[in-house]
Formats: structure tokens, sequence, C-alpha cells
């Protein structure tokens, strides 16, 4: 179930509430996910916790982002 998301900091504020990041700037993102085994079916919890081939978190992926300058 992909419609819950906990936790989702996209991009911190500055301590004055203002924006980290400048357009035009190009910045490291990062994303991983993984799987809360608490909202499967009972039947599937037992075998998650169970099993050690059950790969419960992904890798991290990383990408380049540039943030667009908006053009007037």
């Amino acid at each position: 179930m992909l419609s819950r998301l906990r936790n989702w900091v996209v991009i911190e504020r500055a301590a004055d509430g203002s924006a980290l990041v400048r357009p035009g700037e190009t910045y490291t993102a990062a994303l991983r996910m993984r799987l809360d085994t608490t909202q499967l079916p009972r039947p599937f919890q037992i075998s998650a916790l169970g099993n050690r081939d059950w790969n419960l978190a992904s890798d991290w992926k990383t990408w380049q982002a540039t943030i667009p300058v908006e053009s007037k």
C-alpha cells in the first residue's frame, strides 16, 4: 500500500522559515523505501518476520536534481 507516507521531509527549511535551496542550483536527491509489515494482513506479517528472504527495505537511490528558474 503506497497511500501512506510518514515522516516525509522533502526539503528542510532554515530557522527563519525560508527555503534552503536556490533556483538554478543542482542538488543531490536520495530516496529509499521500506515495507511496513504492520500494514500487511496477519498471515503475511508472520511470514515476513520469520523469513530472511524478505527484503523489507530498498537500497538508496540517488540522483541530481536542478531547481528550475522561474521565467517571468
